[in-house]
């Protein structure tokens, strides 16, 4: 099949359901710090949005997700994400790749403690992202009990003088969330926080980046061997499918009703080697206002290890780190892939591809309270620094994002000895 063909994509996945995933903690980094990222140990049914490890290994599994919290997955919010394998260390040199400051402060922060809180809202939709409370904890403070989660808080968020009040997730201390889903959140306006908990009082607001737009383009800027390539647009078929048919085929993990053009993953010298290496395709976005970054999201929709891309060279294991391996000897890579990214357009190659098949990707418009909080830390290298957050009174980030989303199904390289 050609770069670029128009498919409906057949399903090759066996086996029974997913097995539940469990967030892998790492007490290395900051989880305890200053609320830095929020202690959790969570037993996610539908998404493996953070850094995971599969009870029993990963082995066969069918992509299962319900509608709700598939729009989540649309919206993830840096608490979803806090956790996420990032680029190894090399991308500290290619840092024009990343909208953040190279120079992080040194100085550290006195601790205090506060209320800390995350949440995150996606213009155009209903309030679907779980909002998180608690405590925060100091570096020698064991947080394995999870004891400072936060139950009762009253958590708020104003909207041009409507008062949106986010009731309390019963049996999940610290979680809050709105079950309505009958407010749209608007782009282009600022929504404020407020959460009081005993003497705690702590207040936010992010502005909503503007609405997002997306087209596939072609690119010129390619050499291979001393040849000039020619990078072709491919069909995002933007309106052909809707959350209902994404939610089906991954329910059942069928994929014949989806429609998306096919990309080649080639490898070799010119495809696989550094970022700079020749993309499979090309997106352009636009906003009328300019948001704090763009984050693209590549998952594999079907990530069964028979769909890995299995590769052990050196340039994979230096810009995508080094694979894993099951109890099986099988090998695979973290899903989803997750870049920062500041230019106009998104160059997909093979860094953004760890398995074959279907994938869903999402482009998100971040708003700057985003930015900035990256920018305080940006590779979590310094656990006694704290992040540029916006939580005032407190630790944390209140931000929102603006999102589009297509499909698209890479295929291995017939022509690959």
């Amino acid at each position: 099949m050609k770069n670029g063909e128009k498919r409906k994509c057949n399903s090759s996945i066996q086996g029974g359901e997913w097995e539940n995933y469990v967030i892998s903690k790492n007490s290395k980094l900051s989880a305890a710090s200053f609320g830095k990222i929020v202690p959790d140990t969570l037993i996610l049914r539908y998404l493996p949005a953070l850094t995971l490890r599969q009870t029993g290994g990963a082995g066969n599994r069918k992509s299962k997700i319900g509608f709700l919290a598939l729009q989540r997955m649309l919206g993830i919010g840096f608490r979803q994400l806090a956790d996420l394998c990032f680029a190894p260390i090399w991308l500290l040199v290619f840092g024009s790749w990343f909208f953040i400051s190279c120079e992080p402060p040194v100085d550290n922060e006195i601790y205090e403690e506060k209320l800390v809180v995350f949440g995150n809202l996606v213009a155009n939709s209903p309030i679907v992202d779980t909002l998180f409370v608690s405590m925060s904890y100091t570096i020698d403070d064991p947080h394995e009990a999870e004891e400072k989660w936060v139950e009762n808080a009253i958590v708020t968020i104003i909207f041009e003088g409507d008062t949106i009040i986010i009731p309390p997730v019963s049996g999940r201390a610290g979680r809050y969330i709105d079950t309505t889903y009958s407010y749209i959140i608007q782009p282009n306006r600022r929504y404020e926080l407020d959460v009081t908990w005993n003497d705690y009082h702590v207040t936010s607001s992010t502005f909503v980046p503007d609405t997002i737009q997306i087209e596939s383009v072609e690119s010129t800027a390619w050499e291979c061997e001393g040849e000039s390539v020619v990078v072709s647009p491919i069909d995002l078929h933007l309106d052909e499918n809707n959350l209902f048919v994404i939610e089906i085929a991954m329910e059942t993990g069928i994929f014949t009703n989806l429609v998306m053009d096919t990309v080649i993953y080639r490898e070799g010298l010119c495809y696989t080697t550094s970022f700079a290496s020749v993309p499979m395709f090309v997106v352009k976005w636009e906003t009328e206002v300019e948001p704090g970054m763009i984050r693209a999201i590549s998952f594999a929709m079907d990530n069964n290890v028979t769909n890995s891309i299995v590769d052990t060279s050196f340039s994979a294991n230096t810009f995508k780190g080094p694979m894993n391996v099951n109890e099986n000897g099988d090998y695979w890579r973290i899903n989803p892939v997750v870049w920062n990214l500041s230019q106009p357009e998104i160059h997909f190659g093979w860094l953004f591809f760890n398995y074959y098949g279907p994938h869903l990707i999402l482009i998100q418009a971040t708003d700057h309270a985003f930015s900035d909080y990256f920018e305080g830390d940006p590779f979590r290298q310094n656990q006694f620094i704290l992040p540029n957050s916006n939580i005032e009174g407190g630790y944390g980030l209140f931000s929102s994002v603006s999102m589009q989303y297509f499909l698209v199904y890479v295929a291995q390289d017939e022509n690959e000895d």
